[in-house]
């Protein structure tokens, strides 16, 4: 054992490089007959872990606000049947037949996770059956390269983040707030880009910082840029349920992997504190 090392912090690495060299078989198995539903949905958003070190200790570099280059995205994917109430008389709700993909994919692999992904559903649905397949999603790059991937797919912006911009929006409109949003709303539902952009130019003029003129601009770029999924999600029509991907990445995801300080390495994600 090297001078200076305790015997806890050499099992630890012991354990992660166990752990490390795992090999995780995807599941194959296949049922006997494929479902037929009439609406399918997938949800992704993602995570932001911490890095103790990507490669090997002593390697993280920090930038000009002295902040370490230690962040990755955590993925997470999940198909679903629908939504429907825990019990008769419950307010709670449950997904119908979830199933999970976490990952941290990039480039190629970004591309083999979609492919997964696709191929689950074609594996457990007769997609023949199938009316809509809906994607529930912030509009992210790799969310957005995943729908290439992914035959007959709808994009539908989630609720959180469509929110998360129309307060960006109207924030500094007080008491008048709610009344912006829902004219931004109407907007957004049955009205062109350009009468949603003449509402943003009025609510323009109540701005005097540059910082809030410039929250409102990307607030607006974000929607614009997203209109048709922002426009689906309000009309839920046609089978469009509500999103749950913040409850989810939260519960499976940040419970485990931010929300309390670790420092995990980018091969596998075990928790590596102290070594």
């Amino acid at each position: 054992m090297p001078a200076g090392r305790s015997t806890a912090e050499a099992g630890k690495q012991i354990i992660k490089n166990k752990i490390h060299k795992l090999k995780f078989p995807k599941n194959e198995k296949q049922p006997e007959q494929k479902k037929t539903v009439e609406y399918l949905y997938i949800e992704a958003d993602e995570d932001y872990v911490s890095l103790q070190f990507r490669e090997k200790k002593g390697e993280l570099t920090e930038n000009e606000n002295h902040q370490k280059n230690n962040s990755l995205i955590t993925k997470l994917v999940y198909i679903h049947e629908g939504i429907e109430k825990e019990a008769p008389q419950s307010k709670r709700h449950k997904l119908i037949n979830p199933y999970y993909f976490c990952g941290v994919s990039h480039g190629e692999e970004n591309n083999q996770f979609w492919d997964e992904i696709y191929e689950y559903i074609n594996g457990h649905y007769n997609l023949e059956k199938v009316k809509k397949i809906y994607l529930n999603a912030d509009g992210g790059g790799w969310i957005k390269s995943g729908m290439k991937r992914l035959e007959g797919v709808t994009y539908v912006l989630d609720e959180f983040h469509l929110e998360k911009y129309l307060t960006k929006l109207t924030s500094h409109m007080k008491d008048s707030r709610e009344d912006a949003a829902n004219e931004l709303r109407r907007a957004i539902r049955n009205q062109t880009k350009k009468e949603f952009e003449e509402i943003i130019e009025r609510l323009e003029e109540c701005l005097t910082d540059d910082t809030g003129i410039k929250r409102v601009a990307d607030a607006k770029d974000y929607i614009l840029s997203n209109w048709t999924a922002a426009r689906l999600r309000l009309r839920h029509r046609d089978g469009v349920t509500g999103s749950s991907t913040e409850g989810h990445v939260s519960h499976v995801l940040s419970s485990r992997m931010s929300s309390r300080p670790m420092g995990w390495s980018s091969s596998k994600y075990v928790p590596v504190e102290g070594i």
